[in-house]
């Protein structure tokens, strides 16, 4: 009778088992696919206003000499030379060197 009574536990033990570990797994899922409170605002794409009033929006990759690096959804990456370059509009931090100017440290020209 111990045998009998060994198989009808074993079942009613996994069952319970089963069904504590649903709840858990429910909990766990939901917990995975709740989206983030306050997710990081996307910056303004840069953009770039060409001499003939055009203009692109992407990023601006890096200037070097004389050319400025332009990457875009729409145009790829391209190179510009800087005298087709009317204005230049980021959010993000870059510094502006030029050959005929000493590199100094604080608020720009126009800041004062």
């Amino acid at each position: 009778m111990r045998s009998s009574a060994a198989k009808i536990l074993r079942p009613a033990g996994v069952i319970r088992g089963v069904a504590l570990l649903l709840p858990l797994a429910a909990i766990t899922v939901s917990l995975a696919q709740k989206p983030a409170a306050n997710p990081a605002p996307k910056p303004p794409p840069d953009v770039i206003v060409f001499t003939n009033g055009d203009q692109l929006t992407g990023s601006l990759e890096r200037a070097v000499g004389g050319s400025v690096v332009f990457k875009s959804d729409m145009a790829g990456e391209i190179t510009v030379s800087m005298d087709k370059v009317k204005e230049l509009r980021s959010s993000g931090r870059f510094a502006v060197l030029r050959n005929d100017r000493p590199v100094t440290r604080g608020p720009s020209p126009r800041a004062r």
